[in-house]
């Protein structure tokens, strides 16, 4: 189908941007600007309490309103806000641009998640075209790394521009989606019962995506301690969003509750073997 097909490359476009902005944030705040473990945690921090708050707010508003007008307003701020972390000189800007980042970056993807439920695609699929895109993300910084097309422009704001690119051509193809067959929701603004009901859910992936973002706040930082340089960085990312990928296009034929558990049960395996490495 067309309109699943663009939900698709939407989600492919916007992954990746952001998980080639995302990668080196550390690196850019500690090499650059001198910042310490703690700044550096503020700078994720902030992105993150955006990235939340911009989705909740908006998640809920494209419940009562519809979801077009928050896909296309998410994507095109987020092109404009991504590309303004160009002009960031020192760690105080940094965490500014950042956090108006999260905010753009935070709109869209729960607008699209649902658009797609409602247009009858497998979120699976969907979801696996997340990972392809930090997959290709992480391309797009091995490339920059090796300098293969000879730019003048500094490896970080190379990144930044190209993370722009990638969401304003999102953006460009979100304008041609059709009206999903959305029923108008009244939602409170904080759904106490439904958080009371998938608690057990929720609580879960809360700590899971907790511990998962203190590693990769440090993550590159940690490689580059071991001898990494940006090429094997980018490689390393590169081989977990492809193995998300190939996972994700295949999870739909199981129990999801069975799929819970299993990740959560290795993630926890995962996280003990990065403290051993």
């Amino acid at each position: 189908m067309p309109t699943i097909k663009k939900t698709n490359q939407i989600q492919f476009l916007i992954y990746a941007a952001s998980m080639a902005s995302m990668i080196f944030i550390p690196v850019l705040a500690a090499r650059e600007f001198g910042a310490t473990n703690f700044e550096i945690g503020l700078i994720t921090a902030g992105y993150g309490l955006a990235v939340f708050l911009s989705s909740y707010i908006f998640g809920r508003a494209s419940d009562i309103y519809g979801r077009r007008i928050f896909i296309k307003l998410g994507l095109i701020l987020a092109a404009i806000f991504f590309f303004t972390q160009i002009f960031a000189g020192s760690v105080l800007s940094l965490i500014m641009f950042r956090f108006f980042a999260g905010l753009a970056y935070g709109i869209s993807p729960a607008a699209l998640t649902a658009y797609l439920y409602e247009s009858k695609g497998k979120l699976g699929k969907f979801s696996s075209y997340g990972s392809l895109g930090w997959a290709f993300g992480s391309v797009i910084t091995i490339v920059l790394a090796i300098d293969f097309f000879h730019l003048t422009l500094s490896f970080y704001n190379l990144i930044f521009i190209s993370s722009a690119f990638m969401f304003l051509i999102a953006f460009f193809i979100s304008l041609k989606l059709p009206k999903s067959n959305q029923l108008k929701l009244t939602i409170p603004f904080f759904p106490t019962k439904l958080i009371k009901e998938n608690f057990s859910l929720y609580f879960s992936y809360f700590l899971r995506h907790t511990g998962a973002n203190a590693v990769w706040t440090i993550f590159p930082l940690y490689l580059m301690q071991l001898g990494a340089n940006e090429l094997w960085i980018g490689i390393i990312y590169l081989v977990n969003s492809v193995t998300q990928f190939f996972i994700m296009r295949y999870i739909d034929r199981f129990s999801h509750t069975a799929l819970i558990t299993a990740g959560l049960f290795v993630s926890i395996f995962v996280f003990i073997g990065f403290g051993l490495a």
